[in-house]
């Protein structure tokens, strides 16, 4: 298995976290998507999500089945294209910034 650990710091807790579940911008065929191509098939394992007390930072852990199922994910046009696009442009407007603090095998 692979785990991705991410420390996301927004700049006030006023400001979402951006989530595939909330955003408007996606469209529900992404969802679907990433849902069949890697939840359902277990490529994408769990993501455990902690809140800080100031609520400013989520530390997010993400379990995957493999270090390829991962990159597969992260080398997919269609996610790139409706979801990660989204993603980035979002965190970039508000402010969030993302910090790997480790990806390993486990």
């Amino acid at each position: 298995m692979f785990e991705l650990v991410r420390k996301i710091t927004r700049p006030s807790p006023d400001i979402e976290f951006f989530s595939i579940r909330t955003c408007k911008d996606i469209p529900p065929e992404a969802l679907d998507y990433f849902a069949e191509t890697y939840k359902n098939t277990g490529k994408r394992i769990s993501d455990t999500r902690t809140l800080s007390d100031d609520r400013l930072t989520e530390t997010v852990v993400e379990i995957w089945d493999s270090r390829e199922s991962y990159l597969e994910y992260l080398c997919d046009a269609y996610i790139d294209d409706n979801i990660t696009a989204h993603a980035k442009e979002y965190v970039r407007k508000h402010g969030i910034k993302y910090e790997t603090l480790s990806a390993k095998e486990i």
